[in-house]
C-alpha cells in the first residue's frame, strides 16, 4: 500500500495502474521452475527420492554435505505413527498410511473444533477492522495519496513489530495486547464522533486511524503466527486456509458495514 499510493500519484489512469501493479506477478513464471517442493511434505507422503533430491539441492546451496537417503527413510518411518489417529490409519501389515482429511473434520474433531472457531473469529474480526479503517480514508481530510501512504507505512511498521513482541511475550499475549490497544484507539475515535463530531478534529481522526491500523496490522501478524502453530504439521496448511476464509469473510463484511454507517435511518 505504501508504494501503491506513490504509483497512483503518478499513474492516474486506473486501468494502467492495475496493469502495472499486476505485472510483478508474472515473475512466478520465471520463479516456478526453480521453486522446490516442501521436503517435509514429500517425506510425509513417502516420496523419499524426491525429498532426497530437494534436500541435496538445499545442501548444495548452503555448502553442506547432502542428507543420507536412509536417514530420510528413517525420518519418514518415525514420523508417520505420530500423525493423529484421524489423519492416519494402520493397515493389516502394521504399516501406517495417510488417509484423506477433510475440512469438515476441523469442526467435528473435538481437539480441533475450538481452536478452529477461535482462529477464524479472530481473523474475521481483524479483517473487518483492518479494511474498515482503509474504507474510512474518504472521511479523512488532506491529500488522499498522502493518507494512503501513511496507512501503508503503519502496516510496514506494524507487521514486523509483531515479530519482536511475539518472540519476547509469546503469541497469545502479543495478540491480546495489539488487539486491545487497537480497540482503545478506535474506541476513542467513536467517543469523539459522539461527543464533538469527527469533522471538528480532523488531525485526531488521522492519528487515531493510523495508530489503530498499526495495532490491527500487528494483531494480524500475531494471529497468523499463532494459527500456524495451532495445528499438527499434516493439517497446518488446511488450518491456515480456514483462517484465510475467516479473513476473507471479514473483508466481504467490512464494506457492507461501512455502507450501513453512511446510511441515514
Amino acid at each position: 500500500m505504501l508504494f501503491r499510493s506513490l504509483m497512483a500519484y503518478y499513474i492516474r489512469h486506473w486501468r494502467v495502474l492495475i496493469l502495472v501493479t499486476c505485472l510483478p506477478f508474472l515473475l512466478i513464471v520465471v520463479i516456478f521452475p526453480f521453486l522446490p517442493e516442501s521436503p517435509r511434505w514429500l517425506v510425509r507422503n513417502h516420496k523419499i527420492k524426491q525429498a532426497h533430491r530437494v534436500m541435496a539441492y538445499i545442501a548444495k546451496l548452503n555448502s553442506k554435505p547432502p542428507v543420507d537417503l536412509e536417514l530420510l527413510k528413517a525420518v519418514a518411518a518415525a514420523e508417520t505413527p505420530m500423525i493423529p489417529d484421524n489423519i492416519s490409519q494402520e493397515d493389516d501389515n502394521g504399516e501406517f498410511e495417510m488417509k484423506q482429511f477433510g475440512y469438515l473434520e476441523f469442526f467435528t474433531d473435538h481437539a480441533l473444533r475450538l481452536p478452529t472457531i477461535y482462529q477464524m473469529t479472530i481473523m474475521c474480526s481483524t479483517a473487518i477492522t483492518y479494511y474498515g479503517i482503509s474504507f474510512n480514508v474518504k472521511n479523512m481530510e488532506g491529500s488522499l495519496y498522502l493518507i494512503v501512504m501513511l496507512l501503508g507505512l503503519s502496516d510496514a511498521i506494524g507487521y514486523p513489530s509483531a515479530l519482536l513482541v511475539c518472540n519476547r511475550l509469546g503469541r497469545r499475549k502479543s495478540l491480546a495486547i495489539y488487539m486491545s490497544l487497537g480497540a482503545v484507539f478506535l474506541g476513542v475515535l467513536a467517543i469523539l464522533e459522539l461527543a464533538v463530531g469527527l469533522a471538528s478534529v480532523p488531525m485526531w481522526v488521522i492519528a487515531l486511524c493510523l495508530l489503530g491500523k498499526f495495532c490491527v496490522a500487528g494483531g494480524r501478524s500475531c494471529a497468523r503466527t499463532l494459527v500456524g502453530e495451532l495445528y499438527p504439521t499434516a493439517v497446518r496448511a488446511m488450518g491456515s486456509g480456514l483462517g484465510g476464509v475467516g479473513a476473507s469473510l471479514g473483508a466481504v463484511l467490512a464494506p457492507q458495514l461501512a455502507f450501513l454507517g453512511s446510511c441515514k435511518f
